[in-house]
């Protein structure tokens, strides 16, 4: 940060250079922050004084990105056609996007305006003339409350040197730094290593599995090594995932995850994909989550793009049912040639979805050799038969995202175009993104959802969400506890905060189930050709073979998430605007959960005996 008095020498040590003029000019250039109407007029003076040749112009992100090129569209400088303005990001559709290498006719110039994505990633060969804002937009991870965050921050050293060395690559070419000698004097040289920007939670797991020790001791002999707080912060996440247990040693679930190269949280959705048979939706979205989602954004077209997506829901309140539907539209055009208007109608990159499948196929065939699936391919029959299940999908989304989850606590006015309000146990005001299809529903039919992405940028925004019911949260959340019980109701905590009104017993119903389910996983450790499929049915008589015992126990499970009805106390939601701020209308309460379905399924001790104590008796 350049104080006022270090600029004040700093232009004194420039008078005998500049002339008063120049020097006045510089001293009310704001450096703290990206002047669009300078670099308008940069482009204006290039282009009625300088050579021929394309212009390269380095913003922060999309934002940026959109107003310069509204700027350049309202400039009546630029009303002919010798101009052609391409903007380059990576929602931009692909087509688009390759525009960037074409060659303009002669007497037209080029004007690129591009994020830090043409700084390494691509050359454009023609580029002559490059402008460097001397900002990007950097993913930055708070240990303090475990939140990535884009941020604006400055450019290094090293990426200057970069994206200079954009300019002239096959003829001599000029770069303009927007920023003095002083602020780059100022600038790291280089950037700040990954390590230390983001989640630690693969390195944790991994350190685990190679059986070295304490993680903080082990990573404080790194080159640039993380701050405990951050190991620590990872731990944790970690063992709300139940991939360590309280003497951070790894559980069952974690022996597992440690051998799949992948983030825990999707190795999880995918293991538990596997074993309750809705493999090929789950791998669709643990692809998506893992790569990028393969929808497009093309400049000013953002409400078709919302408008499809609302479409290929079908009704859900997910943001991840649309990544399945247009995942499997799209196969579904394959299959009848049409896979080009397909993808142009719905605003989808082509090599976007083929990398999905490809990862998909990876996914499978990890599966396959860790014995979970008969057959390396996401269509394996057998781990299919509940992909139609939308409901247990759901609840998979719950084992793989946790503890991602957020609270519904307001409800927006039919009269106003607010998106309703959440809370997490970090935060108490979150909103859904707006490209996210909860983002102006007025009613939703949960109290709670999981997300993959927040990030905080002038809100606290949730990219992608999946409304939730209960007995998932049950099952696949945190460390339960059982409170008070009155009248046959009594109250269940999740990791403290997560509060939940159930039948009574249900918790110790779902503690059983839980526990013999870890036991399944570690068994499966010691004998990898163990099969884990669910049964078909349930069975009248005890089951007599190891494997009909984990059949029923699966089989057990999946009924008792699929076959719950969510409900909401009435007393829990005010039938008038009880809300301090007048654009929201409705609170949400404490969920409350029915009464378990099918009694007997889930009380016979035929099925809760899989490695012991039993749902205690009536």
């Amino acid at each position: 940060m350049v104080v006022y008095r270090e600029r004040q020498q700093f232009f004194s040590k420039l008078a005998h250079r500049y002339s008063p003029s120049t020097l006045s000019a510089m001293s009310l250039l704001r450096e703290d922050e990206i002047d669009l109407d300078l670099i308008l007029e940069l482009i204006v003076h290039i282009c009625s004084s300088e050579p021929e040749g394309s212009i390269l112009c380095f913003l922060r992100g999309w934002g940026d990105i959109s107003k310069l090129d509204a700027m350049i569209s309202d400039n009546a400088f630029f009303a002919s056609d010798r101009f052609v303005v391409i903007p380059l990001h990576s929602m931009i559709q692909m087509s688009d996007q390759r525009r960037v290498f074409e060659r303009p006719p002669l007497g037209v110039r080029k004007i690129v305006i591009a994020t830090s994505i043409a700084e390494t990633s691509i050359t454009i060969d023609d580029v002559v003339y490059v402008i460097n804002s001397g900002w990007s937009k950097e993913q930055r991870f708070d240990e303090l409350v475990g939140l990535s965050s884009l941020l604006p921050v400055r450019t290094s050293k090293a990426n200057n040197h970069q994206r200079r060395g954009r300019s002239g690559r096959v003829a001599p070419g000029v770069c303009f730094h927007l920023f003095s000698s002083l602020v780059n004097s100022t600038l790291a040289d280089s950037q700040l290593p990954e390590m230390l920007r983001t989640s630690l939670n693969e390195v944790v797991l991994k350190i685990k599995a190679l059986k070295q020790g304490k993680a903080e001791p082990f990573l404080a002999r790194a080159m640039n090594p993380p701050s405990p707080f951050a190991v620590r912060r990872a731990i944790v996440s970690l063992q709300q995932l139940t991939a360590l247990d309280e003497m951070e040693e790894l559980t069952p679930l974690g022996a597992h995850l440690a051998h799949l190269p992948v983030e825990p949280h999707i190795g999880k959705m995918i293991l538990f994909g596997a074993m309750l048979s809705c493999l090929d939706p789950v791998l669709t979205i643990a692809a998506s989550l893992g790569f990028k989602e393969p929808f497009q954004y093309p400049l000013n077209r953002q409400r078709e793009v919302d408008r499809i997506r609302e479409r290929l829901s079908y009704g859900e309140e997910s943001d991840h049912a649309v990544l399945v539907n247009a995942f499997k539209g799209w196969e579904e055009s394959l299959a009848m040639g049409n896979e080009h208007r397909y993808c142009r109608d719905h605003f989808l990159s082509r090599s976007t979805l083929k990398m999905i499948a490809q990862m998909k196929g990876q996914f499978a065939a990890l599966l396959h050799n860790a014995g979970f699936i008969k057959v390396a391919s996401p269509f394996d029959i057998d781990a299919n038969r509940n992909s139609d299940n939308w409901k247990l999908v759901r609840a998979v989304l719950v084992a793989g995202l946790y503890p991602h989850v957020a609270k519904v606590t307001k409800l927006p006015s039919r009269k106003r175009t607010r998106p309703p309000l959440l809370s997490t146990d970090s935060f108490k005001r979150v909103v859904f993104h707006v490209s996210s299809i909860n983002a102006q529903k007025k009613d939703l039919s949960s109290g709670w959802l999981v997300y993959h992405k927040m990030v905080k940028t002038a809100d606290i925004c949730i990219y992608d969400a999946t409304l939730v019911t209960p007995y998932s949260l049950l099952f696949f959340g945190g460390k339960l506890k059982r409170k008070e019980s009155r009248g046959g109701v009594e109250v269940l905590l999740v990791d403290d905060w997560i509060k939940i009104h159930s039948p009574f017993k249900v918790g110790y119903l779902i503690e059983d189930l839980r526990a013999q389910l870890d036991e399944v996983l570690r068994r499966k450790i010691i004998s990898p050709t163990m099969e884990l499929r669910a049964a078909e049915r349930r069975l009248e008589t005890a089951p007599s073979t190891e494997e009909e015992k984990v059949g029923q126990l699966l089989h057990s499970i999946i009924d008792l998430l699929t076959n719950e009805v969510h409900t909401v106390a009435p007393e829990d939601l005010p039938e008038s605007a009880g809300s301090a701020d007048g654009d929201y209308d409705a609170e949400f309460g404490d969920d409350w959960m029915p009464a378990v379905p099918s009694p007997g399924a889930y009380g016979d001790k035929v099925l809760l005996t899989y490695h012991g104590s039993p749902v205690p008796p009536s």
